[in-house]
């Protein structure tokens, strides 16, 4: 077969054979949105290393297994939004190395290990807003050069690891917001250097350190709004 995009979309999928994709090696783009898709096999995607856009958002999805996406190398985009992801295997991305956007919005994931976005040198965006995420091992984004946002809107949020942020010199856009960080501690941000939008409001942010702003030579917007602080010092914005 010749198809270049395949649309699957707003059906009542809940299994797909092992190889079902198999002869379309040519295929750019697979849709298979709104199913009541619960697993997703391996072998799966075998092969389809043509396919730049993938979209498995609102189905039934519970774990995203290591390998399971191995073959897809000229994969940009992949939407696993909307589904009951509870657990990403380290390594689940591994070899997307031209993947720009991930996007796993409105799931239930409460945490995330380190090597869940290994292997991904040229991912810009990652969407991981509303969720249930209490914690973020502390290198989970190690080695996302190229990052530029993160989205982490309406999770469950209490802290932020000292080295979380290490490394991301080229992220832009960084969204706190809607979570339950109850202060910022000094050089949280300190590699930030090219951040220009920091919304941190509807916390419950009551101290905020004299440098926990350090480094971020080129914000242009700072949400603070909607917390619990009582005084701030001097030099908490620069000197």
């Amino acid at each position: 077969f010749g198809i270049l995009t395949l649309d699957l979309s707003n059906n009542r999928l809940t299994e797909l054979g092992k190889y079902l994709f198999r002869s379309l090696r040519n295929v750019h783009e697979i849709k298979l949105s709104h199913n009541k898709l619960s697993t997703l096999e391996r072998s799966l995607f075998k092969g389809l290393n043509k396919l730049s856009e993938l979209s498995i958002d609102n189905n039934e999805l519970r774990l995203i297994r290591r390998k399971t996406f191995a073959d897809l190398i000229g994969l940009e985009f992949i939407r696993l939004e909307n589904n009951r992801i509870e657990t990403i295997e380290p390594g689940a991305f591994r070899n997307l190395s031209s993947l720009k956007l991930i996007d796993l919005e409105n799931n239930i994931l409460e945490t995330l290990a380190e090597g869940v976005f290994i292997g991904l040198p040229n991912l810009k965006e990652i969407k991981l807003s509303r969720n249930r995420i209490r914690s973020l091992h502390e290198r989970v984004f190690a080695d996302l050069n190229n990052l530029e946002q993160i989205s982490l809107t309406k999770n469950k949020l209490q802290r932020l690891e000292p080295q979380l942020f290490t490394g991301l010199r080229r992220l832009n856009e960084l969204y706190l917001e809607n979570n339950e960080l109850g202060s910022l501690e000094n050089d949280t941000f300190v590699d930030l250097v090219n951040l220009e939008f920091l919304k941190i409001n509807f916390n419950r942010i009551e101290n905020i350190e004299k440098f926990a702003f350090r480094g971020l030579v080129n914000l242009n917007i700072l949400d603070l709004s909607n917390n619990s602080l009582k005084n701030l010092s001097n030099g908490v914005f620069g000197q």
